[in-house]
């Protein structure tokens, strides 16, 4: 009884998730780390060239375009930013640093409260170390966020 006491899974969840986001906090200098954010960057950039939101990539694959593959909540948001004034790079890295944590964060609450807290306590412990799966979740930020919202 006594050693329930001293352990709680939701606990060292909590402190597991802490530790993750002064890790990705402290790697903002080497943010953004992959290419495709210079892609969504560009399309939040050609939303507000359009005045708004287009469904038709217009200014990458001129002079025909072509239709887009991300949902645009991403690029919605982005420009909404960049319209405030907010620098391109900063954008880069804040959702970077953001969006995995998001990510782990929401799954971490969701399998706490449908399932239990052991099973909640090995999911960050299990996605914070596979660096395929943080690349992932870092390169890939508008699958990231459609899969946030999923649960």
């Amino acid at each position: 009884m006594t050693e329930k006491r001293y352990f709680s899974y939701d606990f060292w969840s909590v402190i597991i998730l802490i530790f993750y986001a002064i890790m990705q906090i402290s790697r903002w200098p080497s943010f953004p780390q992959h290419i495709d954010i210079y892609y969504h960057l560009l399309t939040a950039w050609g939303f507000i060239q359009a005045g708004g939101y287009s469904s038709w990539d217009f200014w990458q694959y001129a002079p025909a375009g072509r239709p887009h593959v991300y949902p645009p909540l991403f690029h919605i948001v982005l420009a909404f930013f960049m319209k405030a004034g907010v620098d391109k790079i900063i954008l880069a890295r804040i959702f970077s640093v953001v969006i995995p944590l998001t990510f782990i964060f929401t799954l971490w609450n969701f399998l706490r409260k449908k399932f239990s807290s052991c099973l909640a306590f090995f999911s960050p412990v299990t996605i914070s170390s596979s660096l395929s799966f943080y690349a992932s979740l870092t390169n890939h930020m508008p699958s990231t966020i459609a899969l946030t919202f999923e649960y």
